[in-house]
């Protein structure tokens, strides 16, 4: 009669449990390439925004002088990097002056919120729960814990770099070639559906080039007058506010808020009377944006919902970081534009365009 002996179940019991981790190794893989390809995604889109942008200056400018775009493209780069570097060299005195201020300005601004708060019942509650006056200690070290939780979020200084060199240079190379990834594209789709999708592209193409130009002339406009007015206003740290809120812009909705906030901030610990002047300021450059700037600019080639856009704004934070807001706005754009033509026009058979009957 056949024993069993008393190591006998081991090897299969070993083998079960080399085949489960070999499982979850295999799955784990799966999802760090997944994440890998979706952040690779979302690179190549902001690659394709400033490579939009660069074909939309050098192809205005080479039409204008009749010289060859591929030339003139090269002068375009060379200008904006000269202008960055010049831009860069000349306020640098002034950009680290205002750094070293951070501390000390965030400081009296906390402080005057709480002076502000104390006045409520409910303010003095909150601000006592906050410890203001421990936070910005500087014999305490609580502005270098602050300070420390602030840089971690830009503590992976090596990705942010690649990731930038990355969208630069597939920019440049889009802009210089833009025919060879196009054709390169259409090569991929059925020649009875070719001549749709280069319909599509086009569109996509002047969705992007309008939301970039009418994005980017908002920004310099909203930079300028933020800047110069908290300028006017005595405001500390005007440049980088200014700055700040200008960049901010890029994002719709979500940005011009979390830019105006710290100007707002700066502006109560000068007095009252600054903080409801910087918030008028504020409430001008951004209703000249909403109302003028982009919509002439962009011709309302960009019609979205804003529920839609701040979901998507919401989701994309989530999922990418920071990366993720800046591209949801245009990747949103492409998708919806891409939905109706491919799947309302073509399978559906109807036109947006149409109204509803209800």
């Amino acid at each position: 009669m056949e024993t069993l002996s008393d190591n006998g179940p081991e090897p299969v019991f070993s083998k079960k449990a080399l085949i489960a981790a070999g499982i979850a190794l295999a799955l784990v893989l799966v999802i760090i390439f997944i994440y890998g390809a979706v952040y690779l995604i979302f690179l190549l889109l902001a690659g394709i925004m400033v490579s939009v942008l660069l074909q939309e200056v050098a192809g205005f400018v080479s039409r204008k002088i009749r010289l060859s775009y591929r030339w003139v493209l090269l002068l375009v780069i060379l200008l904006i990097i000269g202008t960055l570097v010049s831009a860069g060299v000349l306020m640098a005195p002034l950009i680290n002056e205002q750094i070293s201020q951070i501390p000390e300005a965030l400081s009296n601004a906390w402080k005057s919120l709480g002076k502000y708060l104390a006045r409520f019942q409910w303010g003095d509650n909150l601000m006592g729960k906050m410890e203001p006056d421990q936070f910005f200690d500087k014999d305490s070290g609580g502005i270098s814990g602050a300070l420390s939780q602030i840089l971690g979020i830009f503590s992976n200084t090596v990705t942010a770099i690649t990731a930038v060199v990355f969208i630069l240079l597939t920019g440049i190379y889009m802009a210089a070639e833009p025919t060879v990834y196009r054709n390169g594209l259409l090569r991929l789709i059925p020649l009875s559906k070719r001549d749709r999708w280069r319909e599509l592209l086009s569109h996509l193409y002047h969705v992007l080039a309008g939301w970039m130009l009418g994005q980017t002339v908002a920004m310099a406009v909203l930079a300028i007058i933020m800047t110069t007015g908290l300028w006017f206003l005595e405001i500390p740290l005007a440049l980088l506010l200014g700055l700040f809120v200008g960049l901010m812009t890029f994002i719709p909705y979500i940005g011009p808020i979390i830019g105006g906030v710290p100007a707002l901030l700066m502006a109560l610990s000068v007095g009252p009377s600054s903080f409801l002047y910087v918030g008028a300021l504020f409430l001008f450059a951004q209703n000249l944006e909403g109302s003028l700037l982009t919509p002439m600019v962009q011709r309302k080639l960009i019609d979205l919902p804003p529920v839609v856009i701040l979901s998507v704004q919401v989701l994309m934070l989530n999922l990418m970081g920071f990366l993720g807001v800046l591209v949801a706005t245009p990747m949103v754009a492409c998708v919806m534009e891409a939905t109706r033509m491919l799947y309302v026009e073509d399978i559906l058979g109807d036109d947006m365009d149409r109204p509803m009957d209800i």
